[in-house]
């Protein structure tokens, strides 16, 4: 397509030669409709030669399933109306960069965007601004507008019967006005997060193969990328949801890794580190990955000394401290002996609500209970997690997940249960379930804690069931998009996707 798009940006400079006026149009166009051919023909008449540039798939924010069909199918049939005469492909999530390189004089949208107010991603402007400095002017077609979106949805092909069944019933009660309310009111909370802070290392590479002399695999290291996890990953993911963020978290202090915590931080988050010993290092869990699947070959991990961490006076004072100016707490618990039985204990007794992720993970597997968390708001944790807690490997898991619920008497326990979905479980004898959103998964890990960080926001405000499902499982499927925890929840993209969800 590079090659395809060099051709445009020769042929433009020889149209120019020829005194031929450049116009240029832009969007997904995922499914061309009549509003689209108007849009067309009205945008050809400012000139004498019309470019259509379409954004390519991974930049593409509309949802899951989204888009319906590749870059490449949208360029064929675009290809195939004779109103348009080149289409190019852009390498980003807006106009500019085509705008750079295409230099129209012409750049057409339709009235929606004639407002800039009214553009919540602010790429108008943008796109505005660079057009100004090649001397191009932006015009406005006022044809009668439709949605792609809200035909797809109608037609159901983005989504599942399960996905499609359950947004309908959404449809019926809420709209996106209504989900604007709601985030205007997570906006106002003020949130405690407690829990190990993780770099994740991903080192990327290859398998060479077995070493000639011994049995061991070798592995070629190309590169490797640093994530902020753990509870650091919650803090972010929450953070451009909410006024403010109170991170607690033990951590090492070693110059490389605050350097990563400083790379990855927010403005509204405020970090309140200690070191619970001299020798205390920061938990790093190193994965290494084949770079051409993804998949994770082996990992190495920097752990605390188990018997090392006793400073639960100092731990519960700060948490005393830090309640005091929050709305509600999360506690992620990563067995890593930071919470101890001592501090759960104390947690129990608060006054704000609390909401917890207990992980199974390598370190903690064979000693792992979630006996000591009872009478709390919300527990998340997995099938698997559950199915361990109660050895049981095979009755119902809404059986199960009543069984753990009465047995910790807890508010709300809520299971995800990977492709299959999330269900809930309340003290009410209440149940319901969610189906999974995510329409591909590069990584697992980090989609238990934003599943946690928005499910929580949604008790917080004691928003129906359904709803909070709705959220947490699509955070969890921006999660697993992405490899490790690379990439927080971003309020603009979760935003737009429950906006052409509800078209």
């Amino acid at each position: 397509m590079r090659n395809n798009n060099l051709k445009i940006i020769n042929r433009v400079k020889n149209l120019r030669r020829n005194k031929k006026k450049v116009v240029l149009c832009h969007g997904v166009f995922d499914l061309v409709h009549l509003g689209h051919i108007k849009h067309f023909k009205k945008a050809k008449a400012f000139g004498d030669y019309l470019i259509v540039s379409i954004t390519k798939d991974g930049f593409i924010n509309k949802g899951p399933g989204r888009p319906i069909f590749n870059h490449f199918q949208r360029i064929e049939y675009l290809k195939e109306l004779k109103i348009i005469d080149d289409v190019f492909l852009s390498e980003g999530s807006s106009a500019t960069e085509v705008i750079q390189k295409i230099k129209p004089d012409i750049y057409v949208k339709g009235a929606e965007y004639s407002i800039d107010s009214l553009d919540k991603s602010k790429k108008i402007v943008e796109e505005k601004n660079c057009l100004k400095k090649y001397g191009g002017k932006i015009k406005f077609t006022d044809e009668k507008t439709f949605s792609s979106s809200n035909i797809i949805n109608q037609i159901g092909i983005s989504l599942n019967e399960e996905q499609r069944i359950f947004i309908n019933k959404i449809k019926k009660t809420t709209n996106y006005i209504d989900f604007n309310k709601i985030f205007s009111n997570f906006k106002k909370l003020k949130v405690l997060v407690l829990g190990e802070i993780i770099i994740d290392q991903y080192c990327f590479g290859n398998g060479i193969g077995k070493s000639g002399k011994e049995p061991y695999l070798v592995f070629n290291e190309k590169f490797t990328e640093n994530y902020l996890g753990g509870s650091a990953f919650v803090a972010r993911n929450i953070s451009s949801f909410v006024k403010k963020v109170n991170l607690f978290s033990p951590f090492g202090f070693e110059k490389e890794n605050k350097i990563i915590l400083k790379k990855d931080s927010k403005k509204n988050i405020n970090y309140n580190l200690i070191k619970p010993y001299k020798n205390y290092p920061t938990i790093i869990k190193k994965r290494f990955v084949d770079k051409i699947s993804n998949y994770k070959l082996f990992g190495s991990y920097i752990l605390p000394e188990v018997s090392a961490i006793k400073n639960n006076d100092l731990i519960i004072r700060k948490i005393k401290q830090l309640e005091k100016e929050n709305d509600m707490i999360i506690c992620c618990d990563y067995g890593h002996n930071f919470i101890s039985d001592e501090i759960v204990d104390f947690l129990k007794k608060t006054k704000k609500r609390l909401f917890v992720n207990a992980q199974v993970n390598s370190s903690n597997f064979l000693y792992r209970s979630l006996d000591r968390y009872t009478n709390v708001d919300s527990i998340i944790i997995n099938e698997t997690e559950l199915r361990q807690d109660l050895k049981d490997n095979s009755s119902d898991i809404y059986y199960l997940a009543k069984k753990l619920l009465k047995k910790n008497r807890l508010k709300n326990l809520i299971v995800t249960m990977g492709i299959n979905g999330v269900i809930l479980v309340n003290n009410k004898g209440e149940k319901f379930n969610c189906p999974a959103f995510a329409m591909k998964s590069t990584d697992k890990v980090g989609a238990g804690d934003a599943m946690l960080s928005i499910v929580s926001l949604g008790f917080k405000l004691n928003l129906k069931p359904e709803l909070t499902l709705l959220l947490g499982s699509i955070a969890a499927s921006m999660s697993v998009e992405n490899i490790g925890n690379k990439e927080s929840i971003d309020f603009y993209k979760f935003d737009r996707t429950i906006e052409y969800l509800l078209k």
